[in-house]
């Protein structure tokens, strides 16, 4: 499976973010951060990165700012 992270360009880190926001469904970024041992400023980053490239949506208007990810091709609405 790291194979096909690397085929996508995602570095260990990215891997790391995206592989929690799965196996938690919804979690938010200080909770990633915290799972994985990554730095908090680069799992926002991160998670920012990914916000833009359409891998994860981030709920930002809820008392709960979450992560989750995205199927390909998918809105996020």
């Amino acid at each position: 499976m790291e194979e096909r992270f690397r085929k996508l360009g995602m570095n260990d880190n990215e891997r790391e973010v995206y592989l929690s926001v799965i196996g938690a469904g919804k979690i938010s970024t200080h909770q990633v951060a915290k799972g994985t041992g990554i730095n908090r400023t680069t799992a926002y980053s991160i998670a920012k990165k990914f916000e833009k490239t359409g891998v994860l949506a981030r709920n930002r208007r809820e008392l709960f700012k979450g992560l989750w990810a995205l199927a390909p091709g998918s809105s996020g609405t």
